[in-house]
């Protein structure tokens, strides 16, 4: 696919993907009858939005790169990893140019992932997180493309622990765990 038709498909899949499935369906029709491969192209990038959503969640057998602490993105530099998916890593980082000093949190897709598709997915990432603004939703503050064309986001690092962890730890009653649940509902409400 060229860069001139993806600059056509990018903005009607992301339009697609923000319909319900039937919405999706009527959209599709209608674009059939004006342009049917640009449809058929819609439908196959669809397919593989729900079929890419239960495999990123692991790391690939065998894929986890060489330790990066120390490494520079832009003007960021890697301290520690903080999780990982199949996707991407998340890292603790810190702005190392000497501008100002703050601890970051640095998502970045996994190098070699040139499929458009994971691409497109970390793109509309960045999209929606640049207008969340929510007090339980970490705010993206920079995005960039490091060596060798790797996109990273970076976001705001908020310190804590798992949620779970949390109420288990604080031997959290129903009501008071159901109280978070519902500010969790509130912010991915946001999405």
């Amino acid at each position: 696919m060229d860069a001139e038709r993806w600059q056509r498909l990018s903005p009607l899949l992301d339009a697609l993907l923000d319909l319900p499935p039937a919405g999706r369906m009527d959209e599709l029709e209608r674009l059939r009858a004006d342009d049917p491969s640009l449809a058929t192209e819609l439908e196959a990038l669809l397919a593989a939005e729900d079929t890419e959503s239960d495999f990123l969640h692991d790391p690939l057998p065998g894929t986890r790169p060489a330790s990066r602490e120390g490494t520079r993105l832009g003007p960021y530099q890697l301290e520690r990893l903080l999780g990982e998916g199949g996707m991407g890593q998340v890292w603790l980082a810190e702005r190392a140019d000497g501008l100002y000093r703050r601890q970051l949190a640095l998502k970045l897709l996994r190098p070699g992932y040139a499929d458009p598709n994971l691409r497109l997915r970390f793109s509309r990432e960045r999209e929606i997180l640049a207008r969340l603004q929510h007090p339980n939703i970490a705010r993206l503050l920079d995005a960039g493309i490091g060596e060798g064309d790797q996109p990273y986001l970076v976001l705001e690092y908020v310190e804590g622990v798992p949620l779970t962890d949390y109420c288990r730890d604080n031997a959290l009653p129903v009501e008071a765990r159901l109280r978070l649940f519902l500010q969790v509902c509130a912010a991915v409400k946001q999405l």
